[in-house]
Order: structure tokens, then C-alpha cells, then sequence
């Protein structure tokens, strides 16, 4: 079953499986895991919260959404000579597009 499209909003509890799975949807002929690579992008990628860095409980600030965005970059970039095109979103933005995007995808 292709991918219509991917959508992180959410931190990686996985960092290296979930660049993976993503990258190989995002190169696979129409978002097809399994299907051949290509040296494009098939399918769009909608990401949230691009902060590097949050405030939590410890000490030392922690990792955010936006670190997993600067690896998935620098991984698509030494994959691939094209250019990558995200769409993100602020928390409160994301709510709002995934519910558009979804219905989108439905019809």
C-alpha cells in the first residue's frame, strides 16, 4: 500500500529506524516502501514543532523536534542531489493541518 504522504508530529523515540522508514518512503516510486529508489521526492513530508532544543525536568535543556528535522536534512542530502521540501508547522498549526491533510487524503 503506497504512502500518500507523511506526517511527524511527534518526537522520535527511534531515531535511526524512524530516518529510515521515512527516507525510504520519500525516495520509493509512489511512496512505495519496497518499490524502486529514486533521486526525487514521492510523497510530501509535514513535520511540527521545529524547536532544536526544550526546557524539561533536567538540568540541561533536551533535544527537540527540531533535531530530528536537521538529521532527516543532512540524511536526504547525502542520499540524494535534490532538495527536500518539508512543510512545518507550529503544535497548535499541526492539529488543524493534519485534520485537512487527512480529510484531503480521504476524498
Amino acid at each position: 500500500m503506497p504512502f500518500a504522504c507523511i506526517m511527524v508530529f511527534h518526537d522520535s523515540f527511534d531515531f535511526g529506524r524512524d530516518l529510515q522508514v521515512i527516507t525510504d518512503i520519500l525516495r520509493s516510486r509512489n511512496g512505495q516502501l519496497g518499490a524502486e529508489f529514486m533521486d526525487a521526492q514521492s510523497v510530501p513530508l509535514y513535520l511540527s514543532n521545529s524547536d532544536l532544543v526544550f526546557s524539561n525536568e533536567f538540568e540541561r535543556p533536551g533535544f527537540g523536534q527540531g533535531a530530528f528535522h536537521v538529521c532527516l536534512r543532512a540524511m536526504w542530502h547525502e542520499l540524494t542531489p535534490l532538495r527536500r521540501t518539508a512543510r512545518t508547522y507550529t503544535v497548535r498549526q499541526a492539529a488543524w493541518h493534519t485534520i485537512r491533510i487527512c480529510y484531503t487524503l480521504v476524498e
